[in-house]
């Protein structure tokens, strides 16, 4: 509803206020075969570019890099989330199969061999400042009279429909504690370094940057007035994860000098065991995951397992490393294969290191 819209919204402007925003107009002013192209118009010799390092010398070497680049990183999330589930061969088969139906609805049923060969004359020429050669503008306008409105209205419907019957099909294949796994993840390449919990995958509930954050509180002069020391501190934050609202900010800044207070005055060794507790304390300062926080309650758990189920493990990309988990525990009956079981939590206390 308008309170959705809202937080949503909200988060976006952050988002931009923090990464900034180019704009599809940029992506296409600052590709590198476009300066020829200006430089023919201008009426002026197309700049000579420095021989970049190394082999990649044409943009389109470039762009595959790129595009082998995000591949991987696909596949290291993919492959965190997976280890976070621990799923058994049932489940990988079930995975394999809902991901494999969902790459392969909508697809259409004619060869598009000529229509990409058209699609790279066109790029090609373009990118030599030429007009797209007529045979290959003829076979796309012809393409397109095909395609139309109802055409990639029936692909889409057929593509929704096999999205909803393999989260279906996965919701029930997956424990509860599987599904809050999936519920708070949060892709990463690299897993934060006090990652202890086995529940958690992904960046879900780190709290690392906040520990760092209670060890500048604990070395924080609070001698003068506390309250401008905080509001220091709460200012640099607020620059990288939203401006706090006027409503909630004497509040916030409280809180940062009773934990400021608190950690000075621990000993080292009470400290270290209370660090990650105090960190907890200041999530309310984050305006950024403050409101993640509230769009997860207004979707409700159920919605949201559901969007990252059919996000991640519907990904196509997910097929091939199903199966390879499959053949490596196919060997266990001839190999001892370390496979780790899914950990619960009981009364708080999770696998600890």
């Amino acid at each position: 509803g308008y309170e959705r819209a809202k937080v949503a919204a909200e988060i976006h402007r952050i988002y931009l206020a923090r990464y900034g925003r180019v704009g599809l107009f940029a992506d296409h002013l600052f590709n590198e075969p476009m300066l020829g192209i200006l430089a023919e118009r201008a009426g002026v010799a197309a700049p000579r570019l420095p021989e970049p390092e190394g082999r990649f010398t044409v943009a389109g070497d470039v762009d595959e890099v790129k595009a082998r680049v995000a591949e991987l990183k696909a596949d290291i999330n993919l492959l965190n989330l997976m280890n976070g589930l621990h799923l058994e061969r049932e489940q990988l088969a079930s995975v394999r199969k809902a991901a494999r139906a969902c790459a392969t609805a909508g697809r259409p049923e004619e060869d598009d061999a000529g229509r990409l060969a058209a699609l790279r004359e066109v790029r090609d020429a373009l990118r030599r400042g030429e007009a797209p050669p007529a045979a290959a503008r003829a076979k796309l306008q012809s393409d397109a009279e095909k395609r139309g409105w109802g055409y990639v209205a029936a692909r889409r419907r057929e593509i929704e429909e096999a999205r909803a019957k393999g989260v279906d099909v996965l919701v029930g294949a997956l424990t509860p504690e599987q599904g809050e796994v999936i519920r708070t993840y949060a892709p990463c390449l690299v897993p934060p370094r006090n990652l202890r919990d086995p529940v958690r995958a992904g960046q879900a509930n780190d709290t690392e940057a906040l520990e760092s954050l209670v060890d500048g509180l604990r070395a924080l002069d609070l001698s003068g007035d506390p309250r401008a020391a905080a509001d220091r501190v709460v200012r640099a934050i607020e620059l990288h994860d939203g401006k706090l609202p006027a409503s909630e900010r004497n509040a916030r800044l409280a809180l940062v000098v009773r934990v400021a207070r608190e950690a000075q005055s621990l000993d080292d060794v009470a400290y270290a065991s209370r660090r990650a507790e105090l960190a907890l304390r200041l999530c309310p300062v984050n305006r950024m995951e403050t409101l993640k926080e509230r769009l997860l309650e207004l979707d409700g758990e159920e919605k949201v397992i559901r969007e990252k189920i059919a996000a991640f493990l519907l990904d196509p990309r997910i097929v091939p490393l199903c199966e390879d988990r499959i053949a490596r525990l196919g060997k266990a009956s001839t190999a001892k294969v370390d496979v780790p079981k899914a950990e619960k939590c009981e009364e708080g206390e999770c696998g600890k290191p």
